[in-house]
């Protein structure tokens, strides 16, 4: 399997990680989604297969979520409701 740098694009098409990759010079692939770059991180790494996500610094519980108060958090919430037992955190 080739690596590939993925840059989450917003609805708006605003894509705020790009200019920091081309900045690099590293080519990238654009992933328009709605919801968080997290979110978007652990989806694709579920369609790609992967069996454990190790959520390092994420949100993980109910009540991170709904401290908060941020737009997106139902993405959140509903995209680890998906992965269910995938994520773990290191401490764990």
């Amino acid at each position: 399997m080739r690596s590939r740098i993925v840059v989450h694009a917003y609805a708006d098409g605003a894509a705020p990680g790009l200019e920091r990759v081309r900045a690099l010079g590293l080519d990238s692939v654009l992933c328009p989604a709605k919801g968080t770059s997290e979110d978007v991180a652990l989806l694709l790494s579920d369609e790609l297969g992967a069996r454990l996500i190790v959520a390092v610094g994420m949100r993980t519980t109910l009540v991170e979520f709904l401290d908060k108060g941020r737009p997106g958090m139902a993405s959140a919430f509903l995209t680890r409701m998906r992965l269910s037992d995938k994520i773990v955190e290191p401490k764990a």
